[in-house]
């Protein structure tokens, strides 16, 4: 699956038009501007997103057009036919509107404040999505988000709340204080969520201890996504004790060895092996425990992916366990190949190469897709898998086309011999998402090469 999402994320609107061969700029004069916002109110929705898009484009110096653009949020019209002005996502004037509002930024807070006291439903949660992705500079927003972060009835809104929190929060003390209220909430979704964001912030959340560890008893489960469009269970216990590892807090080391002995859910018992490990790394019990699944003598399928794939959270921290987990690189099932090479991508070490490199050849294109991230997260350590990646793009990989550009992309100055392949690709292409990928990557290399 080509990775879009992350594509956005390296995609700053202002360089988008640049991308898509619009090098021109829009002027900054005050009347461009009150020309693009009168383009915004326009009855054709390409004229409407165009001018959305532009005006995101000149960033702080569209603050004058907030007002306009918070209005087209509710603006739901698609641009047929047209080209794509955003990387990832539906291209509707609503979508480019909050594009432009979230590169406007601390103009756009007050606004966007406002729907929240008095927009409807729907507009209240884009206008909190956005006041999240605008960050610390949205920090006068913190009170209203707290506010329904904790009261809203809607589970949607409190989730997307607490997610804007964390992002807008004046300091941890305050993001610490708020998900550590919210770990005693009857939706296991909440509960969950607030456990994660704990997680996250590592040993600042140390506080939170005495309030996370009873949680380990709790049976609930939450609803988690796992591809596209296959959804499982993941029980908060697991979300609970991968949180205490992150925390890094060794007075719970007596706990987390009880659930490794006592659960009988395999990923709960390789949760609490991967935490007893970043709290004590030589721990043996734990150590045993993740590898006791790889002996050449298991064949229990679901231990064995369930292992590699907790080794592949502690990413170089498993290193010790790597030669073990790469016995199982020609194994008979895909999705244990393909977890291997996952694992591989995160260790990150000198042998992973090899490795990665090997899965490139298989006769499965998710475990080939596998290996191609893999190699994206080795950097320089990649050089010798990029005549193998070359040699796919050249012939014409499918849909792993995407995988190895965006690959070589961030692999940087190693790849410098493939900017022909990946030039010649994007003239190939007819998909301006395609091309927006190439032109980024080779500039992704190229400017690397120049800070050398």
């Amino acid at each position: 699956m080509r990775r879009f999402l992350t594509l956005a994320g390296m995609i700053v609107l202002g360089c988008i038009g640049r991308m898509n061969g619009e090098d021109v700029i829009p002027k900054t004069d005050a009347r461009a501007i009150a020309r693009l916002i009168e383009e915004l109110r326009s009855a054709d929705p390409a004229a409407a997103g165009k001018a959305a898009f532009d005006l995101g484009r000149l960033k702080e110096k569209a603050a004058a057009a907030v007002p306009d653009l918070v209005a087209a949020l509710s603006d739901r019209r698609p641009l047929e036919d047209q080209k794509q002005l955003i990387p990832v996502g539906p291209q509707r004037v609503a979508s480019l509107a909050a594009e432009a509002l979230v590169a406007i930024g601390p103009a756009a807070v007050p606004s966007l404040i406002g729907e929240l006291k008095q927009g409807d439903e729907a507009r209240q949660l884009v206008a909190i999505r956005l006041l999240g992705r605008i960050g610390s500079p949205a920090a006068a927003a913190w009170p209203l988000l707290r506010t329904i972060a904790m009261e809203s009835g809607d589970g949607t809104r409190r989730q997307t709340a607490l997610f804007a929190c964390d992002q807008v929060a004046p300091n941890d003390e305050s993001r610490v204080q708020l998900f550590r209220s919210q770990l005693a909430d009857s939706d296991a979704d909440i509960c969950s969520l607030a456990v994660q964001l704990l997680g996250k912030l590592g040993t600042k959340s140390r506080s939170a201890l005495p309030d996370l560890l009873p949680l380990l008893a709790d049976q609930r489960s939450r609803v988690e996504q796992l591809s596209y469009d296959f959804f499982g269970e993941r029980a908060l216990r697991e979300d609970v004790i991968e949180a205490i590892g992150l925390i890094g807090a060794p007075e719970a080391t007596a706990s987390l060895e009880k659930s490794m002995k006592t659960e009988t859910a395999n990923e709960v018992v390789f949760a609490a092996a991967v935490a007893l490990v970043r709290i004590k790394p030589n721990h043996d019990a734990a150590r045993q425990t993740l590898l006791a699944p790889l002996s050449r003598d298991a064949d229990d399928l679901n231990s064995r992916h369930a292992a590699i794939d907790a080794l592949s959270t502690l990413g170089p921290a498993a290193r010790w366990a790597q030669a073990t987990v790469n016995v199982h690189a020609d194994d008979k099932s895909e999705e244990i190949r393909r977890a291997v090479m996952k694992a591989n991508g995160a260790i990150r070490s000198p042998e992973s190469a090899a490795i990665l490199i090997r899965g490139l050849s298989d006769q499965v294109e998710s475990v080939q897709s596998s290996a191609i991230f893999g190699l994206g997260e080795l950097g320089n350590n990649a050089r010798p898998g990029v005549p193998k990646l070359v040699e796919i793009l050249h012939k014409g990989g499918g849909f792993l086309d995407g995988d190895i550009v965006w690959t070589l992309g961030v692999i940087g100055p190693a790849a410098e011999e493939a900017i022909p392949a990946i030039e010649d690709w994007a003239k190939r292409s007819n998909n301006d998402n395609d091309r927006a990928m190439a032109l980024d990557a080779i500039s992704r290399i190229r400017s690397a090469e120049r800070s050398r």
